[in-house]
């Protein structure tokens, strides 16, 4: 069984890193973005999580997942 998240989508790229405050290391995050659907998001990984994330929005499974294979772009 896979599971159909964007993290194992062959549409999901990454778009670098950064900080959100240069001389801060707890703001560090990650760009990633969808080539289907043209969205773009940052992800910070030592920040506190949100805590009121819509479950329903995590129940949906997206239409334009497709699994990734080696032959994937980048």
């Amino acid at each position: 069984m896979t599971i159909k998240v964007c993290a194992n989508c062959r549409h999901l790229a990454v778009g670098g890193t950064g900080r959100e405050f240069e001389k801060i290391a707890d703001t560090e995050y990650t760009v990633f973005a969808c080539r289907v659907l043209k969205w773009s998001t940052r992800e910070f990984y030592l920040m506190e999580p949100v805590k009121d994330l819509d479950s329903a929005l995590l129940a949906k499974e997206c239409p334009h997942w497709e699994e990734w294979t080696s032959d994937c772009e980048g």
